[in-house]
C-alpha cells in the first residue's frame, strides 16, 4: 500500500501500518482525496474493510492525540 500511495504521502494522507488518515482543510478537497485514494487502492486490487473505516469525520484519535478540523 505504501508503494502505490507512496508520491502522496504527507500531502493530503498519512498512514501507520494498516490505517489510512486522510486529511485536507476543505470538505471538497476532502471528497477528492479520499475518491482518489479509494480509487488507487481499487486499481492495485486492495480490498479495505469498509465497516472498520470512518469518513468524513471533523474529529479523530489518532496515536492518542484527538485531532480536530484546526487543531490537535
Amino acid at each position: 500500500m505504501n508503494n502505490i500511495l507512496q508520491p502522496y504521502l504527507d500531502i493530503f494522507y498519512t498512514t501507520y501500518i494498516n490505517n489510512i488518515l486522510v486529511y485536507s482543510n476543505n470538505l471538497t478537497k476532502h471528497k477528492k482525496y479520499v475518491n482518489f485514494i479509494l480509487e488507487v487502492l481499487y486499481r492495485a486490487s486492495l480490498q479495505l474493510d469498509i465497516d472498520k473505516y470512518k469518513f468524513y469525520k471533523t474529529e479523530v484519535l489518532y496515536f492518542r492525540l484527538i485531532i480536530f478540523i484546526d487543531s490537535i
